[in-house]
């Protein structure tokens, strides 16, 4: 697959930058566990927005709870702030955003609308969130697979 649409600096991965910048700027003075945290952060801001704190405890090599203080160490009120301000810095909080409220006797039309606007809004943020790089390996794998199983859960 030819990467040549997307793989361009983008202003979105431009703010994401400089928000990494204020983060380094506020993590000086940190216990050693929410230094670690912060060192996952900054090398892998989009890991650490996809991620559950414990997930992210695992990669740190630190307790859940240091992923916590680590956040709120470098001015944030918790875990799900930081990812709500990665998620800001790459331009993808309408994903993060409550659907919009429908009435009990909203038009079938309404209905369509804002479910079709809610999986538009899902994949915008898939496409900023993927390693195009990985993406391009598993396309390939599943490409040359003399068979391919898929399964899921959830709704």
């Amino acid at each position: 697959m030819k990467s040549s649409n997307g793989n361009e600096i983008s202003e979105s991965e431009g703010r994401l930058g400089q928000w990494i910048g204020a983060i380094q700027a506020r993590s000086g003075d940190l216990a050693a566990s929410e230094a670690k945290v912060v060192a996952l952060l900054l090398a892998d801001p989009l890991f650490v927005g996809a991620s559950t704190a414990a997930q992210v405890a695992a990669r740190a090599g630190v307790s859940p709870p240091s992923v916590v203080r680590a956040a709120r160490a470098i001015g944030f009120g918790g875990f799900s702030e930081l990812k709500l301000e990665i998620a800001r810095a790459r331009g993808t909080t309408r994903f993060f955003a409550p659907p919009e409220a429908l009435a009990a006797d909203a038009p079938s039309a309404a209905v369509l609308q804002t479910s079709i606007r809610a999986g538009a809004d899902a994949l915008t943020a898939l496409g900023g969130a993927l390693d195009l790089a990985a993406f391009d390996t598993a396309v390939g794998k599943i490409l040359s697979a003399r068979q391919v199983l898929a399964f899921g859960a959830g709704p």
